[in-house]
C-alpha cells in the first residue's frame, strides 16, 4: 500500500469555481440585473442631481425639464449618461460570469445579444440608426471585457 507523496503539492482549484457547477441561467439574470437595473438607476440619481444643480442656477421646473428632455448625446449630460451604461455593462458581465460560476465567454455573449435585442427594441426611437448601433456597440463590448476580465481574476 502506498501512502500519498509528501512532496506533492496540494490540489487547487484553478478554474475560480469552488468546484461547484456552472449556473448559465443565473449568470444571464443576474447580469441583466446589474447592467439595466444599474444604468436605469445611475440615470435617475444623476438626473436627479443634475435637477438639482439646475434649480440651484435658478431654472423653473419647466425650464428643467426642457433641458432634460432635449440633451443629446454630445451634451455632458449625455455623454457621462453613456458613460455610466458602459460602466454598468462592464459589471454586468463581470457579474454574469462570477454568479453564474462560468469560465466561458458563453453567458456573457447571450447577455450581450439580449442587449443589442433590447438596444435595437428601445433605441428606434429618436437617435440615427448610426448613433444606436454605436451605443450597442459600446454596450456589448463593454459586456465581454467585463466578462474577459473577470475569466482572467479567477484564474489568477
Amino acid at each position: 500500500m502506498s501512502e500519498p507523496d509528501p512532496y506533492r503539492p496540494p490540489g487547487a482549484d484553478l478554474d475560480g469555481t469552488g468546484g461547484l457547477p456552472p449556473r448559465p441561467v443565473r449568470g444571464v439574470l443576474t447580469g441583466m440585473l446589474v447592467d439595466w437595473g444599474g444604468t436605469i438607476m445611475l440615470s435617475i440619481v444623476f438626473a436627479i442631481v443634475y435637477s438639482g444643480m439646475l434649480a440651484a442656477r435658478g431654472l423653473s421646473e419647466p425650464q428643467i425639464i426642457a433641458v432634460l428632455e432635449s440633451s443629446d448625446l454630445t451634451s455632458g449630460f449625455g455623454l457621462l449618461n453613456t458613460a455610466m451604461g458602459t460602466l454598468m455593462s462592464f459589471l454586468g458581465g463581470w457579474v454574469c460570469v462570477r454568479a453564474g460560476r462560468s469560465t466561458s465567454l458563453k453567458p456573457p455573449a447571450v447577455l450581450a445579444v439580449l442587449g443589442v435585442l433590447v438596444g435595437l427594441w428601445l433605441g428606434s426611437g429618436d437617435l440615427a440608426i448610426g448613433v444606436t448601433l454605436m451605443l450597442i456597440l459600446f454596450s456589448s463590448a463593454a459586456t465581454m471585457i467585463g466578462a474577459w476580465q473577470a475569466i482572467v481574476r479567477m484564474r489568477t
